[in-house]
């Protein structure tokens, strides 16, 4: 069984059907994949790819729990994204300020170790 990103990567361009065999629809169309090609996948790599649900899904049917699936992982997926981008901000800022306290150090002691070579020159 295939890999389904696989199947689909540019690699693969001839294999997965852009070749004109009506597996894809035009973006005027609004893009995606035909029934055509959506069977075709599924032969290949044994997924069972389902048309989307375009429309109003009425309530309760499993379209409209099929969007609503869709929506929650996408949602939990950006939320996972955010949550990571809060922890690499924190640590960025914590990195910052542990740098700025270090470079006053240095200075600190630049300046003590220039004062006493001064002392010892001026006595």
């Amino acid at each position: 069984m295939l890999n389904f990103k696989k199947f689909i990567s540019e690699e693969n361009l001839e294999e997965r059907g852009a070749d004109g065999k009506g597996h894809y629809r035009s973006t005027e169309k609004g893009a995606g994949l035909t029934q055509k090609g959506r069977d075709a996948i599924n032969r290949k790599t044994g997924s069972t790819l389902k048309p989307p649900v375009t429309g109003k899904a009425k309530a309760g049917s499993k379209d409209a729990g099929r969007r609503k699936s869709f929506r929650e992982r996408s949602w939990d997926r950006m939320n996972k994204f955010s949550a990571k981008l809060d922890i690499i901000e924190t640590k960025c800022d914590d990195n910052a300020r542990t740098v700025h306290t270090i470079n006053k150090l240095f200075w600190v002691a630049i300046v003590a170790i220039g004062s006493a070579i001064a002392a010892q020159v001026w006595m």
